[in-house]
């Protein structure tokens, strides 16, 4: 392999984070999450007009049933799409740093630069990455995120004092699947500021490396700030869970700043890596 098929693979590479390094718009799905709380709010609470009795309406049962899934499938959107988004930039990455480890290499050896000891150093900090990482997305906890606000709404449907305050209990049902969502995957939290610290600390190597080989790439500064799980999770519970959706927010709009970040630094090294291979040939 040449240095140019070692770059076409970089640039394959950086091409599949137009797939897997969606920009997620936050506000679109806090506004999705807010409508829909205030509709179930709004339709719900129509049964404090209604004497009820032990039976329920059918058509206004089936509504209660409706809002329940909708509000827990829009939830667990959210907690999915997090997820998803994370574990597939944090693939696409593994593969990105081995591509641009070879191409370093094999641009050392066409060059015949004495960086051996850098790259080796290198090697090392990408094999500490990958063993550091956890990976951010677990299938197995998904069913768990179900179980508390089911049995809440469950209960509800079975107690007629209850029954009376349907719509707040099918908001707090909502919040709480979030919640629990968030809670079961402490890794989305942490994962935006820990990835994107392992990502400048292995990205000041290479611009080191690079420098040597006649590659001048900008500086990735970092954008995203660190979040403390333990209060987050705090005052979600503290604010029965009002602070839930905002917690989402921070996460999803945190890796749309560091994904916009790291592809100005990816494109940016394939610009200079084709600058320097036609130097390299016209040499």
């Amino acid at each position: 392999m040449d240095t140019k098929e070692a770059g076409n693979g970089i640039i394959r590479c950086t091409c599949r984070g137009e797939r897997t390094d969606i920009l997620i718009n936050p506000l679109m799905i806090l506004i999705a999450i807010i409508s829909y709380l205030v509709f179930a709010f709004y339709y719900m609470t129509i049964v404090r007009d209604i004497e009820l009795k032990w039976t329920l309406p059918v058509h206004f049962a089936i509504a209660v049933f409706a809002l329940v899934i909708i509000g827990a499938i829009l939830a667990l959107a959210v907690c999915y799409l997090i997820s998803l988004r994370n574990c597939s930039h944090w693939k696409r990455e593994n593969d990105l740093r081995a591509r641009l480890i070879l191409y370093l290499e094999l641009r050392k050896e066409a060059i015949g630069a004495n960086i051996g000891d850098d790259i080796d150093y290198l090697k090392d900090t990408d094999a500490k990455i990958f063993r550091s990482e956890i990976q951010p997305f677990n299938s197995k906890k998904v069913i768990y995120i179900l179980i508390v606000p089911l049995i809440i709404m469950v209960i509800s449907l079975f107690v007629e004092v209850l029954r009376i305050h349907l719509g707040e209990i099918t908001i707090v049902m909502m919040l709480l699947t979030l919640l629990t969502g968030l809670l079961a995957f402490p890794e989305m939290t942490s994962f935006s500021y820990d990835h994107e610290r392992n990502f400048i600390r292995f990205y000041d190597q290479i611009r080191d490396i690079s420098s040597s080989l006649r590659l001048e790439i900008p500086e990735f500064n970092a954008t995203v700030p660190e979040r403390s799980y333990g209060k987050l999770a705090k005052y979600s519970v503290c604010t029965l869970s009002i602070l839930t959706p905002y917690w989402a927010y921070i996460l999803i709009s945190d890796m749309n700043s560091h994904i916009r970040n790291q592809r100005i630094v990816e494109n940016a090294f394939i610009e200079e890596m084709w600058k320097d291979e036609m130097h390299f040939l016209r040499d």
